[in-house]
């Protein structure tokens, strides 16, 4: 299988649940978290997303421009597919990957994921 068409952690997704970049994104936010595995993303993972029964979500890309647009876009193409999406800003320069521990508590908080 490609891995363009797959997701990172894809089995760990629920209803209520978190994208990320990349792996070590997700081996620090936790539970209810996938990652697309870079920037770009593929129309078959956002399918997958919504095969998966992802309702809501919330996509947390590193902090930079670039990556704010392009989770801005990723947000856009699972809202025409009937998920509910929303960009989480982090500071510029700031990575899902560096967060403390108490900081990723906050952040799966604050996108409604326990």
């Amino acid at each position: 299988m490609d891995v363009r068409a797959t997701l990172y952690n894809i089995d760990a997704l629920a209803k209520t649940s978190i994208l990320v970049e990349g792996p070590t994104d997700v081996l620090r936010i936790g539970s209810s978290c996938a990652a697309v595995i870079g920037l770009e993303f593929t129309n078959a993972q956002v399918y997958r997303i919504k095969e998966r029964g992802v309702e809501k979500v919330s996509i947390v890309f590193d902090g930079e421009e670039k990556a704010v647009q392009r989770a801005i876009r990723l947000a856009k193409c699972l809202d025409m597919i009937g998920v509910k999406a929303e960009v989480v800003r982090l500071p510029d320069g700031m990575d899902p990957g560096s967060l403390s521990d108490s900081d990723a508590a906050d952040l799966r908080k604050e996108c409604g994921v326990v």
